[in-house]
């Protein structure tokens, strides 16, 4: 058995596309920008908060005159979320109960997100209190997953080995990012890609249930 079982956020723990779309959406107004259909949303997702908005840009068939105006729009989005009570953002079924069970059995578990550092913060400390040893999101500190950079200070912090670590999440970025840190990986298919996205990023397994997941990470 592993040791530490790394966690995407978005659509591997928990379900969010429901407030990120609204943010999205009520940024977009506050600048008299089209809104976004949540499965634009969910396509862009994966890549961090810039890129989200700039993708949900172009679906909404807007074009940025200038760099001071796209800052403005991805400023607006940043507070709006930030300023969300984010009620319709919820682990999935089952989620809490598999991080209670693999931390009996003797995993430390961490949170490795794209999604900008502070959110991911409270969002972890929110929803995942004392289920959670370590939880990093993205900030000017490390390159944006799938750079290995903040896997590796993961497991620096933590106190352990690749070859005793898992990263776990729902996209192509995840696997990659785990094949780029050297750890095996589990994709998970109740997320925001297709199954076709997943197989072809090749990860080590793709799980279909949280109780699979956690047969899997009692077993690898």
């Amino acid at each position: 058995m592993k040791k530490l079982a790394i966690f995407d956020l978005d659509g591997t723990l928990v379900s969010s596309l429901k407030d990120i779309t609204k943010s999205i959406n009520e940024a977009f107004e506050y600048f008299e920008i089209n809104s976004i259909t949540e499965e634009q949303c969910m396509n862009a997702l994966g890549h961090g908060a810039r890129s989200l908005v700039i993708k949900c840009l172009e679906y909404a068939g807007y074009n940025t005159e200038s760099k001071t105006e796209l800052e403005e729009i991805i400023n607006k989005y940043n507070q709006t979320y930030g300023n969300s009570s984010n009620s319709n953002t919820i682990p999935f079924d089952g989620i809490l109960d598999m991080l209670k069970n693999i931390r009996i059995a003797g995993y430390k578990t961490a949170i490795v997100s794209n999604k900008p550092h502070a959110f991911t913060l409270k969002m972890s400390e929110d929803l995942f209190s004392g289920l959670i040893d370590l939880t990093f999101g993205q900030s000017e500190l490390f390159p944006k997953k799938p750079d290995p950079s903040i896997i590796y200070h993961t497991l620096s912090k933590l106190g352990f080995d690749k070859c005793d670590s898992i990263y776990i999440g729902d996209s192509d970025v995840d696997v990659m990012t785990a094949k780029n840190s050297g750890l095996s990986s589990i994709a998970v298919s109740w997320g925001y890609r297709s199954r076709d996205i997943l197989e072809s990023s090749s990860p080590d397994y793709i799980v279909d249930s949280v109780e699979d997941l956690e047969k899997i990470l009692y077993i690898i």
